[in-house]
């Protein structure tokens, strides 16, 4: 009972840290461009607003909205995809005076989290200033950023149904070909059924609060049909209506598994249970791929899987470890635990091995380089994830030397008569001289293997310390088992708040945004879309006192010392007082650039800024 009360504290612990850390997720697609221009200056007032971005996104839970410079709302057309193209969005205009206009945009990206962001534009003359423009559009955007209410539930039903599906998809297969007799044992049943409880209603819970999270409603229309159906319409409510089906579908299987009546043996499984159950456990894994990271970004055909036998991975281990803790091991005796343990610790490690290789791929596809573990959410929260993953091996190390020296040793070594002169049973055995194999070194409970097979071998000797007596082995496991179960629970929270990161390889191929200071004046720089070939500049001079400064001349080049590349000029084109744009300019191949601005604020002062922009491939 005292185990699982500090099981259950640190679940209601990882609940709070998952809902107090959780914030509605941004900047998963990235804009690659806008129609007009952000910050541009037009002559004429546009038909229509489009913005484009680098993968496909939803528009249905999202809105372009647009503002004057008094904050006052523009009446602009539903947002449509222009010419079926996914990954651009387009809204009709009435006919706008001359001024300064703002736009704010929210849509959902294709790993199903809310992309959102602003930019302004001006039609003919405006007595708003650069800086006022873009302070309106900061306020329009923060009063837009959704409930942290939403936030907050959205995350925990997440770490709920993850944390359910896994015990599920593990429970299920660990009483059908570890521990057959745990068919009849309460405590197994209960698990299981309260895992699929879980999975069930927490999906449920998600597919409810999609609408006010992605949309930014207000909490209470997560109650309303409305709303239920623009979720219905998008990706990842197929996706989670599909989970829905899928547990449902899995009743009669669990309902075989786990009868009712009568002894588990008297309901032996059909021999196509297996293939059924199997098939309908990775569907289940797949789910979280479908509506989330594996779904976008590089390499999604090799990803999707790649996450699917992630999840069937992670179930297989922890759900498995959840029954060995709770249900087998307050009941067990001596010749079961010889039976299940070892046979649980053979599909523990092979899982553990698909966890580890699959887990590096998916680091790989989402973090392009190291310096982003330390500078981005995601890496921050990935190497959190690491770390803990490491502690967990180490137990599970533990957990598997433990099995090692008690249940793998032969009964007949145990029992057998000492002749004299020979080590005596009770004395201490130390490790590495075991009458088997230790196996290698590895994630989950180790195995050990015969030798060479050799049947006129003799008995090795069990050096001093190895042998374990049954209840300090018992006592030993418990604690390891109790340790495991804790350490996955914290794994499970930080996984539900990776989730809700953008991943860092997206927020390194997104466009170059900076700032340069100089005493005499600013530089605001946007170049899109960043990477190898053309891109667009946009560039606004400031004073100091935040008014429009307005040089007599403007210069920018682009150059790359270390490959003896001589510099690209940039063509600067005024398109009013302290803003310039160059559409086209050409950057030859990725890497590190330095961007050079010049500007002659008089007739003899120059001011030159610099900065290092990453041009991505």
């Amino acid at each position: 009972m005292r185990a699982m009360r500090r099981v259950l504290a640190v679940s209601v612990l990882a609940f709070v840290i998952v809902g107090a850390w959780a914030a509605p997720a941004f900047a998963h697609a990235v804009l690659q461009g806008t129609d007009p221009g952000s910050g541009a200056t037009v002559q004429r007032s546009p038909k229509d607003i489009t913005l484009t971005f680098n993968e496909p996104v939803e528009a249905s839970l999202g809105a372009v909205r647009a503002f004057d410079s008094r904050a006052n709302r523009i009446d602009v057309g539903a947002p449509t995809h222009p010419n079926g193209k996914a990954s651009a969005v387009r809204v009709s205009t009435p006919g706008l005076d001359s001024g300064t206009y703002v736009v704010t945009w929210r849509v959902i990206s294709s790993d199903a989290h809310p992309v959102r962001g602003a930019f302004t534009f001006t039609v003919g003359a405006s007595a708003t200033t650069a800086k006022q423009a873009q302070s309106l559009a900061q306020r329009l955007l923060t009063d837009e950023g959704g409930s942290a209410v939403i936030g907050v539930l959205f995350a925990i039903a997440r770490f709920g149904a993850f944390g359910g599906l896994a015990v599920l998809i593990g429970g299920a297969a660990f009483l059908a070909y570890v521990w057959g007799t745990g068919r009849d044992d309460r405590r197994a049943r209960r698990i299981v059924w309260i895992a699929w409880g879980s999975a069930f209603g927490f999906t449920l819970l998600g597919f409810a609060l999609q609408g006010p999270y992605a949309g930014a409603l207000d909490p209470i229309k997560a109650l309303s049909p409305s709303v239920w159906s623009e979720v219905w319409k998008t990706r990842f409510g197929h996706v989670y209506a599909g989970r829905i089906v899928l547990l449902l579908l899995a009743l009669p299987l669990l309902a075989m598994l786990l009868p009712r009546r009568g002894p588990a043996v008297e309901h032996p499984l059909p021999k196509w249970w297996p293939y059924a159950a199997g098939v309908l456990g990775l569907w289940l894994a797949a789910t979280p791929g479908l509506a989330g990271h594996a779904s976008s970004g590089p390499l999604v055909p090799i990803a999707f899987p790649a996450d699917t036998l992630h999840v069937f991975g992670v179930g297989i281990w922890l759900g498995g470890l959840v029954v060995l803790f709770a249900a087998l091991m307050p009941c067990a005796d001596e010749p079961m635990l010889r039976e299940v343990v070892p046979r649980y610790s053979q599909y523990a490690l092979v899982a553990m091995g698909v966890i580890v290789v699959t887990g590096v791929f998916q680091a790989f596809r989402q973090v392009d380089r190291l310096g982003a573990l330390l500078d981005t959410d995601y890496g921050r929260i990935l190497l959190t994830k690491i770390l803990v993953f490491l502690a967990l091996m180490v137990v599970a190390a533990l957990s598997r030397d433990i099995v090692n020296r008690r249940w793998r040793i032969p009964t007949e070594a145990l029992v057998a008569p000492v002749p004299v002169g020979a080590l005596r049973v009770s004395d201490p055995v130390p490790f590495g001289h075991a009458p088997a194999t230790v196996g290698s070194a590895g994630t989950g409970f180790g195995g050990i293997h015969d030798g060479d097979g050799d049947e006129d071998d003799e008995e090795p000797d069990y050096p001093e310390g190895y042998v374990l007596d049954e209840p300090t082995a018992e006592r030993r496991l418990r604690r390891s088992l109790l340790l495991e179960v804790l350490i996955s629970i914290v794994i499970l929270a930080v996984t539900a708040l990776l989730v809700n990161a953008a991943p860092a390889r997206g927020l390194d191929t997104g466009p170059y945004l900076a700032t340069l200071n100089t005493k005499q004046v600013s530089f605001d720089i946007t170049i899109t879309p960043a990477s190898r070939g053309p891109n667009e500049m946009h560039l606004f001079m400031l004073t100091p006192s935040g008014g429009t400064a307005d040089p007599t001349e403007v210069s920018a080049e682009m150059s790359q010392s270390a490959n003896d590349i001589a510099p690209i000029k940039v063509d600067l084109i005024r398109l009013g007082p302290g803003h310039y744009t160059s559409a086209g300019f050409t950057v030859p191949f990725a890497g590190d650039w330095q961007l050079t601005l010049k500007a002659v604020t008089n007739n003899v002062d120059e001011v030159t800024a610099t900065a290092t922009v990453p041009i991505h491939s």
